[in-house]
């Protein structure tokens, strides 16, 4: 079950689920917090480099890339991690924001 709070600043709603939802999306970024071995909160981002994705110059930027028809949000999310990073991370929560 879903449990969404308000944010006062924005009046954005903010929903936290412990299972992602089924989404038809044709593409996502990813901003990831990750646990390092010590407990402390990490941001996965990337270097984008001009020798893997020629269509770009040289700059950071979070993993992201397509969400499969019929493929739920958290495994989209793992398989771009793996394929573009190489890291195999464990899914924990997501967060959503809504207008």
């Amino acid at each position: 079950m879903a449990e969404e709070t308000i944010n006062t600043q924005t009046s954005d709603t903010i929903t936290n689920h412990t299972e992602a939802p089924k989404i038809d999306l044709v593409g996502v970024k990813l901003l990831m917090v990750i646990k390092n071995d010590k407990g402390e909160n990490e941001f996965l981002i990337m270097h984008r480099i001009p020798e893997k994705y020629p269509d770009a110059t040289a700059h950071w930027d979070f993993p992201g890339g397509r969400v499969e028809p019929g493929q739920r949000f958290n495994k989209s999310l793992l398989r771009e991690v793996k394929e573009e990073t190489d890291l195999s991370v464990k899914f924990s929560k997501a967060f959503y924001e809504s207008k």
